[in-house]
């Protein structure tokens, strides 16, 4: 049999730097999740101002139903008086 030197495989070394590659990107990615700036509370973050934005409109679509109630109050009373 034959002793080639150049047998076709994965060193050690190479394992061991591509785990460590691995690790270090694991790292980067969960810090980018859960860090405190990260997605999920960037995400807590939008769902409050996006109920605040809610509460803000529908308040501002109430008062605009009352001024337009008490406009069109108004300008039946004034129709009303003209005839």
């Amino acid at each position: 049999m034959k002793n080639n030197s150049k047998e076709k495989g994965i060193t050690l070394v190479a394992l061991v730097v591509t785990i460590i590659v691995l690790l270090i990107l694991a790292g980067v990615s969960l810090s980018l999740v859960l860090g405190e700036n990260g997605i999920i509370t960037r995400a807590q973050d939008a769902v409050t101002k996006y109920k605040e934005a809610e509460a803000e409109e529908q308040w501002q679509m109430n008062n605009f139903e009352v001024v337009l109630e008490d406009r069109e109050k108004i300008a039946r009373e004034l129709s009303a008086k003209r005839f």
